[in-house]
């Protein structure tokens, strides 16, 4: 492709290099005035405070949900430099349509968490809207249980938090990552504790990116700055931005094929076929997905007298994108039209899809009362706390989606591209104004009991560009929740919650499809409970076990007789209901002094319970693996402080790619393996790493989502990657 850079880095060799370095450094080691650095994705300690405001700032081993915490520097030793990546290291989290160059997804317990709604930056809703970066991040926390108290609405499956860095301690840092094929990331962090009461922290970075599809680099920037102020009487104050600039082309997913030509996709390409290395995104006239955000929060909190306090807190967030793609989808040369899937001969329909100056902005307003008080003999931590979020898309008034031509998935060929705005775009606003009232109350040494409610309403609306198809609502909402927790013996808890989420929904404004365009429905209220254990059964062996069932009612489409519209669809609230139940479990063993063995797994029973279509109930959901399981090993040898070396095989079990089941996705399995190290060169700390990600260069399909428009899209594992980084502490 004209102006693409094709680059081919002959890193294999360079990282076999560096990994017999690492091992060969193990008595320099000794001789380093570095820390040791844990790389495991073990557990948090049951002392680790989390950022979720809403239990009162309560350590991890007080709270009585499950909580899973990734530390940054963990992910990046790793290797993790997306999203997609980072969350395999959380058993109850898989992948909802992430590719390479495109704003990822999370799914946990089998639902897709929905954006600005589901996610929070330092504990503020935010969306993610956006490419993701670690350099900025000091960890993320993804909470599964009592998703009621932090949401309220949305999602009930759980929220992730992302925890900018702090000015904890001094840090002056450089590092650079490099990985074959050319990806690089060189970044910076700096941070000083300018006196007891004041300190700062900077981060910033950059890199090229150059993934194993064809045509599909990118590059990438992030500064940020966060502040922190300690007074007097206690008095605290705080405030971060953060500012990225990013841009890539997308790789679009591939499809099932056709291969008996009767116009319904049935049949799972092979994935050495249509692989990793093929972009269908791969246009003369193909341009980037290009985004540019800027986000910033903070924080103040006031003592008022012994026991309460007063804290205010505010988030602003503006992103725009231009959302531009040579886009894959269904087939028109085969003897039926086929959609969604491609032709049984690979072949593919191409849309010219142009989406530009997409803007969408957030902003939070919070203010809390916390204190306590002595009742009846008993503490109660009472917390009183209004919150307002507003979000809205707006979107140029017209985009290109236009038909251009078929090619084989297997060997693309160039087509004319067509720019032409053709299609409206639509814009959204939506108002959520709630109020936080909690007690958690400590009924004895040992027992204590969490209960309160999100008391508040929705207002939201939407229109066509050309104000058409103009919808909005209003609903009230409650969301209470009810939760216990027993101490039974130091760091070992057993708690049981229950709580509740709403999800207001309306019928889109289409009179030529829906009877009951434009009706307001009845808000869809699903409920979450957990019953779990978190502990050490002995000083070496520590983990965690959880049950769980979320039961959650969406609207659902029936046939009925067509109207004088020729309408013949009715959405109707509750129409159908999927139940998810299962078990999480993770433990931590240190097998011998060098030894350390963290085992993970989820089982997961996803599936209908009630449908309008009688044919799906009982049926699984789709794109949720049955299982997930995670084996990791790491050795730190006594005799070489600091020298790590970690094996980690993950499984992935079978998934449902189509609503009746008549398709699956097979189950598959990766190995990835690392190495971190400390070594003092001419003065200088450094800590060096290595890795190679699908170390048997495995070929399997990574997951298989199903869009809202009912497309199906198939994306491939990435292939053997080699990779080297190195650290300086100056």
């Amino acid at each position: 492709m004209a102006g693409r850079l094709s680059t081919s880095f002959p890193f294999s060799r360079l990282a076999a290099a560096v990994s017999l370095a690492l091992c060969g450094s193990a008595s320099l080691a000794q001789q380093t005035s570095l820390p040791p650095v844990t790389v495991t994705g073990r557990a948090a300690p049951l002392d680790e405070a989390v950022s979720f405001p809403e239990f009162g700032g309560m350590s991890l081993g007080e709270l009585p949900l499950s909580v899973g915490v990734l530390r940054a520097r963990d992910l990046r030793t790793q290797g993790a430099d997306s999203l997609s990546e980072a969350i395999r290291r959380e058993p109850a989290a898989s992948d909802a349509y992430n590719t390479v160059g495109y704003v990822e997804s999370i799914q946990l317990r089998g639902f897709l968490l929905e954006g600005a709604l589901n996610y929070r930056r330092n504990g503020l809703p935010v969306s993610p809207y956006t490419p993701f970066t670690l350099v900025t991040k000091d960890r993320i926390e993804v909470m599964k249980g009592l998703n009621g108290a932090v949401t309220g609405i949305g999602n009930p499956a759980g929220t992730v938090n992302f925890v900018s860095k702090r000015a904890i301690t001094d840090v002056n840092e450089l590092s650079l990552d490099i990985s074959e094929r050319g990806t690089w990331l060189a970044a910076a962090d700096y941070g000083r504790r300018v006196s007891e009461g004041f300190g700062y922290r900077i981060n910033a970075g950059h890199g090229q990116r150059r993934p194993a599809a064809r045509d599909a680099d990118g590059e990438a920037s992030v500064v940020a700055a966060a502040v922190d102020w300690r007074g007097p009487r206690g008095i605290t104050a705080e405030a971060e931005f953060e500012v990225q600039n990013s841009r890539q082309f997308s790789v679009p997913g591939f499809g099932l094929l056709d291969v008996d030509s009767d116009g319904v996709a049935e049949t799972l390409p092979s994935p050495k076929v249509l692989g990793p290395r093929i972009n269908l995104n791969n246009q003369p006239w193909s341009q980037p997905f290009d985004s540019r955000s800027q986000v910033g929060s903070a924080k103040a909190a006031l003592p008022l007298s012994a026991g309460w306090t007063v804290s205010t807190a505010g988030l602003l967030q503006r992103t725009k994108t231009n959302d531009r793609l040579a886009f894959p989808d269904g087939c028109s040369s085969g003897p039926n039209y086929l959609y969604p899937g491609l032709c049984g001969n690979s072949e593919v329909d191409l849309y010219d899809y142009r989406s530009s100056n997409e803007r969408r902005d957030t902003t939070v307003v919070e203010a809390a009362l916390d204190g306590r008080v002595q009742i009846a003999g008993m503490t109660h931590r009472l917390r009183l706390a209004p919150r307002m979020t507003r979000y809205a898309e707006r979107l140029e008034p017209l985009q290109a989606y236009n038909y251009v031509g078929t090619i084989s998935a297997v060997a693309p060929v160039p087509l004319p591209g067509d720019p032409s705005l053709t299609s409206l775009n639509t814009d959204l606003d939506r108002v959520i104004k709630d109020l936080q009232v909690a007690d958690v109350v400590d009924l004895s040494p040992r027992w204590r009991l969490f209960a309160g409610a999100r008391i508040g309403e929705v207002e939201q609306a939407s229109r066509r560009s050309d104000g058409s198809r103009a919808l909005r609502f209003a609903e009230r909402f409650v969301t209470p929740w009810l939760a216990l927790g027993y101490t039974y013996a130091p760091n070992n808890m057993l708690f049981a919650s229950v709580n509740r989420n709403v999800e207001p929904d309306a019928v889109p404004n289409r009179p030529a499809l829906f009877v009951n365009a434009g009706e307001v429905l009845p808000v869809g209220r699903s409920t979450q409970a957990e019953l779990g254990w978190r502990g050490t059964l002995a000083p070496s062996l520590s983990g965690s076990v959880t049950l769980f069932e979320v039961r959650r009612p969406r609207p659902d489409d029936r046939s009925v007789a067509p109207n004088a519209l020729g309408a013949d669809t009715e959405r109707v609230a509750d129409g159908r209901e999927q139940r998810h139940r299962g078990i999480e479990m993770e433990w931590t063993w240190q097998a011998a002094r060098a030894w350390t063995l963290l085992a993970q797994g989820t089982v997961l029973d996803a599936r209908i319970a009630r449908s309008a279509d009688p044919s799906l109930v009982d049926r699984r959901a789709t794109n949720v693996p049955k299982t997930t399981a995670a084996l990791q090993a790491d050795w730190r040898p006594a005799a070489a402080p600091g020298l790590a070396l970690s094996n980690r095989v993950f499984h992935s079990g079978e998934r449902a790619i189509t609503a009746d089941n008549g398709v699956t996705l097979p189950s598959w399995w990766q190995w990835d393996l690392w190495a971190s190290a400390p070594l003092k060169l001419g003065g200088l700390s450094t800590q060096w790493r290595a890795g190679i990600e699908n170390v048997t260069d495995r070929r399997y399909w990574r997951e298989a989502p199903t869009q809202y428009w009912g497309g199906i899209y198939l994306f491939p594992a990435q292939p053997r990657t080699f990779r080297v980084g190195v650290s300086v502490l100056l």
